[in-house]
């Protein structure tokens, strides 16, 4: 009890350990004071001799010194020593000189003369030598001015007074003295003993750290420590416990034989090893090597082991001082650099690494030299300046370099030169990368010589199939199988049935009147499904005027993007033979051009991935298992804040809980991964301390290890250890996961480069159907112009006919109609050859490209229409702030004129025709505009046709039916697309897209 007294007593609020002993004495003596006063208080009150009011008066007096002085206590006990001392002082001075200035005879107050020397005392110890020597002034001027003052009334006092103040002077200065050495011995003493205390903390602290640092890193650390005897065959003495966590032996296994280590080198590397062994003994100098020792379970493992020999005090070796350094993952990290090194070499394409700097070539493989026919050497000393003809200068390699951090990627064709000078055509894959600890650019080239040979004999095939296909004699037309639509025919099918495109094309066989019973054609094509051919010599062919025609007739079944087609011919018997011969030829090419391009199809089918991520996350899960003992284990893909499984093993049915996808928040124990704050998370305590495994199904949860999954420098998703029992994993679990998790990383990016170029084959196939595309637009367009620009000419011909007739028989009247008519039909083919020349012109002949607010295209657009929107009394609605596009300024004014003409042409009987022009948010990067009418509308099943060439859905309209063709054209040439929302009665809207920058069409 006593001691807990002393040690609350003694326990102040003071840093300072000086001021702290100090406090505690000027505490013990307001203590002292505190008591003397409450024993007064008790013996006044007892006290026989005292009058009531003299006890009342004392008490009051008593009791309230004895607050003052428990008010300067509490002062002490929270910190305020200093204060609380200077008012100790100010009571003792003022008190004392008030009794004996007010007292003639020193004598009746001598005992108080007591407290200037308590005074005294309190200054000393409680404020240092300063305010003592500054109280025993004050304390002595008083007493000797006192004893002067009071000894003018008496002179047998003033004997008496000054005597009683010398010697109080002269005791007052003995105690000065005494508390002035006292003080200066007490805090030396202090400060010494201060000093000792904090010297010897620091050298236990010093020993204590080092200590810890040496049992760290000797039985903390994954490096196994070790001693040998300075032997020729090193005989163990001493192994540090981690020797079990890299073989499985225990210490004591270890030491159990003098040479048990040697049983466990490889016999592969032991003989080099030992012969190490005796040559650094030997020679006395540092060493190291690495061979590959056995595990306990009969695993290899590789480790790196640095010896110093280690000598006594007379210079004799004493031991030899080792480490082992578990090098495995490093090994089998090298092992796998060679491999993947010579699955570069064997790679049919140039692969380049290329500093980003200077353009010159940091590494490459051996397809590279051989395509380029330079030594290694000598392609070390090149650039891509030397070897690229699109790069000439330093300047256009930067600005390239600029386009490519821009971008991420480029996939571009250019010409390359070869080291005798010949150039041939590459492809070109592009991006950045990180390599030996440097950003640089990695380039796959491709020889795409032989592809560019294909596709210009695949398109110069195609130019001769459309020249037959046209100047055939013989009639051919398509069909669709079901309804018979026609989708196509040449210029003789024209003349034999006597129709025109216009009247003809995307009919079915009902409204072509074609068949006089349509059960016959049910009949034809059951028949033609199950023989894919038929042939009739003596057929027959009803033409337009419902006439009809004897025929040999012949019908292929093909076809056409994925539908079942007929192709049909006709002629006369008497061709008979030139036909066969002509259809057999036909026949012919067609097989030919699908021999083609089945065989594009199947060599882009023919190429595989090299690597699957499922494959290797399996590979992966399967080798943490055998170094990590865990129960369950999952692998989740991290996109944006979207946490979702990919691939687990012995788990739950997350699924069914939902459990499988959700949005990563800070609730989610994984996010200090997730945010790359910690290279991973081991809890063995999960159920105790992480809320999110406290749910079903994951509460058989009790050790959890966490490991980020990084490619590329991002981190893309995690893998989850699970352990059913607490305490399952350790540091060193979580060392082997990161190493394991980084191996995936290898991985995926072996996979990314491969998958890369699997895209590079998808984007070359998407290229030849792109090609077979623009064939097939050719080959519409071809037959498009031939058939509108033929119906003129016919009309032509049929009325200078009729002028002949009407010369003959004078008719002057039907002779000027008969002329206006030839004249408006060369009016219509002079526009129709001015239009087409018009839509020939774009993307071949363009006007510069400049950033252009769009708000201006449509202002120049409504100047132009102004007369007919006047004329049709048109309201227009344009959207403010419409953003700038990047493009041709007057043909995207045609754009806005078509556009805006159009739906104010197709108003009708609207008594509020309205025109609105705006944006409607963004696709791809590209702006989408938009011009929004409240017209008669198009019908769903005509929505198809009216980008098409002539395709006018009301005949009886002003133009030729290629405006909107136009706009389709200018609108694809500047990278952008066009559509139409409508409804019949309700208006039109036609969306389409324009670029805002450069970079988006020509990247």
């Amino acid at each position: 009890m006593n001691s807990k007294f002393q040690h609350w007593w003694n326990k102040l609020p003071i840093d300072d350990e000086i001021e702290r002993r100090m406090a505690v004495l000027i505490q013990s003596l307001v203590l002292g004071i505190i008591s003397i006063l409450l024993f007064a208080i008790i013996f006044n009150q007892l006290s026989p001799d005292l009058t009531t009011e003299q006890k009342v008066n004392g008490f009051v007096s008593n009791t309230i010194a004895v607050l003052i002085f428990s008010f300067l206590l509490a002062l002490i006990r929270w910190g305020y020593y200093k204060t609380s001392v200077v008012i100790l002082l100010l009571i003792f001075i003022i008190v004392t000189s008030l009794s004996i200035l007010s007292t003639a005879d020193l004598r009746q107050s001598s005992f108080l003369l007591v407290l200037y020397t308590l005074s005294v005392v309190v200054a000393g110890l409680g404020l240092g030598r300063g305010a003592l020597g500054i109280v025993f002034v004050i304390s002595s001027g008083i007493v000797i001015g006192a004893a002067i003052i009071n000894s003018n009334q008496n002179p047998d006092v003033r004997v008496i007074n000054i005597s009683i103040a010398g010697n109080f002077v002269l005791l007052n200065g003995i105690v000065s003295l005494f508390v002035y050495q006292f003080s200066g011995a007490l805090k030396f003493a202090l400060l010494s003993a201060k000093k000792e205390l904090n010297d010897r903390k620091e050298t236990e602290d010093a020993l204590r750290e080092a200590e810890t640092l040496f049992r760290t890193l000797v039985e903390q650390t994954s490096i196994v420590v070790y001693r040998d005897k300075p032997d020729g065959g090193a005989s163990s003495l001493y192994v540090s416990p981690q020797i079990e966590n890299l073989l499985g032996y225990t210490p004591e296994e270890w030491l159990s034989e003098p040479f048990f280590w040697q049983t466990l080198v490889h016999p592969d590397d032991l003989p080099a090893l030992l012969a190490d062994i005796e040559s650094y003994v030997a020679e006395d100098r540092k060493s190291f090597s690495e061979y590959r020792l056995r595990t306990k379970d009969g695993r290899w493992r590789w480790v790196r082991d640095e010896i110093v020999i280690v000598y006594d005090e007379e210079g004799k070796q004493k031991y030899v001082h080792g480490v082992f350094i578990d090098i495995t993952e490093r090994k089998k990290a090298e092992a796998e650099l060679i491999e993947f090194r010579k699955l570069m070499d064997e790679s049919n394409d140039a692969i380049f690494v290329i500093d980003p700097e200077t353009s010159k070539y940091l590494d490459f493989n051996q397809t590279a030299c051989e395509l380029f026919d330079y030594t290694r050497e000598e392609l070390l000393q090149r650039s891509v300046i030397d070897l690229a003809t699109h790069i000439n200068t330093l300047d256009e390699w930067h600005e390239r370099i600029k386009l490519l951090k821009e971008k991420g990627s480029l996939v571009f064709e250019s010409i390359y030169q070869r080291k005798n000078g010949s150039t041939f055509p590459v492809e070109v894959s592009a991006r950045l990368r990180t390599y030996e600890g440097r950003a640089v650019a990695v380039a796959i080239l491709r020889d795409v010589t032989t592809r560019k040979m294909a596709e210009t004999a695949f398109r110069e095939s195609e130019e001769r199939f459309r020249k037959i296909f046209d100047a055939s004699p013989i009639a051919i037309c398509i069909t669709t199988l079901g309804k018979g639509i026609l989708l196509d025919a040449n210029k003789a099918y024209w003349q034999v049935t006597g129709s025109t495109p216009e009247q003809a094309l995307w009919k079915n066989a009902e409204e072509l009147g074609a068949w006089k019973d349509l059960k016959e054609r049910d009949e034809f094509v059951k028949e033609l499904k199950q023989k894919k051919s038929l042939s009739f010599s003596n057929d027959y062919l009803i033409r337009a005027d419902k006439t009809f025609k004897v025929i040999t007739s012949f019908y292929e079944l093909i076809q056409i993007s994925n539908q079942e087609c007929v192709l049909s011919m006709f002629y006369d018997q008497t061709q008979e033979i030139e036909f066969q011969s002509e259809r057999e030829r036909l026949i012919r090419e067609l097989e030919a051009k699908n021999a083609e391009s089945e065989t594009l199809r199947e060599s882009l089918a023919s190429l595989v991935e090299t690597f699957k991520f499922e494959e290797i996350v399996e590979k992966i899960l399967d080798q943490i298992k055998r170094v990590i003992p865990y129960d369950t284990a999952s692998v989740w893909q991290v996109e944006g804040n979207v946490q979702k499984l990919i691939a687990g093993r012995n788990l739950p049915d997350l699924q069914a809980n939902n459990a499988d996808e959700f949005t990563a928040d800070d609730s989610n124990s994984a996010m200090a991964i997730i945010r790359g704050e910690v290279p991973y998370i081991l809890n063995n305590n999960v159920q105790s301390e992480l809320a999110d495994f406290q749910v079903e199904p994951h509460t058989y949860v009790n050790s959890w290890l966490a490991i980020p999954l990084k490619t590329r420098g991002k981190i893309i998703g995690i893998i989850a250890l699970d352990g059913k029992q607490k305490n399952q994993f350790n540091e060193r679990h979580a060392e082997l996961a990161v190493l394991f998790a980084n191996q995936v990383a290898i991985a995926l990016e072996n996979s990314q480069l491969f998958n890369e170029l699997q895209t590079e084959l998808s984007i070359r196939e998407n290229l030849i159907k792109e090609l077979g595309d623009k064939n097939a637009e050719l080959e519409r367009f071809t037959y498009t112009v031939s058939h509108d620009l033929k119906s003129p000419l016919v009309t032509i011909n049929g009325y200078i006919g009729y002028l002949e007739t009407d010369f003959k028989n004078n008719n002057l009247e039907r002779f000027q109609h008969d002329s206006k008519r030839i004249r408006e039909a060369v009016i219509k083919m002079h526009r129709l050859l001015g239009e087409l020349l018009e839509l020939s012109r774009i993307g071949r002949i363009a006007n510069p490209s400049e950033m252009i607010p769009f708000a201006e295209i449509i202002q120049s657009a409504l100047e132009i229409e102004h007369g007919n929107l006047i004329k049709h009394n048109v309201e227009m609605m344009i959207q403010p702030n419409l953003p700038t596009v990047f493009g041709d300024r007057q043909r995207l004014i045609e754009v806005a004129q078509n556009l805006i003409n159009n739906a104010a042409k197709f108003m009708q009987n609207q008594t509020k025709p309205q025109i609105e022009i705006g944006t409607s948010g963004e696709e791809n990067g590209f702006t989408i505009f938009y011009v929004k009418d409240n017209g008669i509308g198009i019908p769903t099943k005509l929505q198809d046709r009216i980008f098409g060439l002539f395709d006018k859905l009301d005949s009886q309209t002003e133009g030729t039916g290629i405006g909107l063709a136009i706009v389709k054209r200018i609108v694809e040439v500047h990278g952008g697309k066009i559509w139409v929302q409508s409804e019949a009665g309700k208006g039109s809207t036609f969306f389409f897209t324009l670029p805002k920058s450069k970079s988006q069409i020509n990247p």
